[in-house]
């Protein structure tokens, strides 16, 4: 990340991101930098990485609508049963029914409809591009277009055959959550009102 955007602690500071237009083959108001915002583990990295296959820069953020960067961003979504089997395989624990019991009570620092809630009014917001994790790697490339579209850049040829893979999180399997639900679980995230979240999100 830039140095002009980072707080003192070494976190992304979104008031700083500063937006302009490209120089040269790209459309006059294309973003010089692409904010790529959403929950943890919802697949900002894999965004990152699409953008950047675009020939564009990025800044990556998990900021929630209330401290929302002024000017346009693009906002990844993903199964949320998913989204937590992905965090508990990232911080190395063991995917068990309990750690995500534990989870549904309190993820990145609230229960888990909170959570998602305070990401929510970005599916209004006019300056957000919404894009789902699922699509972007399997819909031959439509949601890429989009993208393209939306930052105002040409839709590279070679950019969809490599868009799978080699991000900083990836581990070579995407996670389903079907392998690891179980009846408690699915009464535990009814209880926490993860029902909710999914028709929220459209899952």
């Amino acid at each position: 990340m830039r140095g002009s955007t980072q707080a003192q602690n070494g976190e992304l500071n979104p008031s700083k991101v500063k937006w302009a237009g490209f120089v040269g083959p790209y459309k006059e108001n294309s973003l010089a930098v692409v904010l790529c915002n959403g929950i943890p583990k919802s697949g900002t990295h894999a965004l990152v990485r699409a953008v950047q296959l675009l020939g564009c820069e990025t800044e990556h953020v998990h900021t929630p609508y209330s401290d929302k960067a002024s000017g346009k961003q693009i906002l990844i979504t993903r199964n949320p049963k998913n989204t937590l089997i992905s965090w508990l395989r990232f911080t190395g624990e063991k995917v068990t029914q309990g750690f995500l019991m534990g989870l549904f009570k309190s993820y990145d620092g609230y229960p888990l409809y909170d959570s998602y809630a305070r990401y929510q009014p970005y599916q209004e917001d006019k300056d957000t591009l919404i894009v789902r994790f699922e699509e972007l790697f399997s819909d031959g490339g439509s949601s890429l277009e989009r993208v393209a579209d939306f930052i105002g850049v040409p839709l590279l040829d070679d950019a969809y055959d490599n868009i799978e893979g080699l991000t900083l999180t990836y581990t070579g399997k995407l996670s389903d959550w079907r392998d690891h639900w179980s009846d408690l679980v699915e009464a535990a995230w009814i209880e926490a009102r993860g029902d909710e979240v999914e028709k929220l999100w459209s899952y």
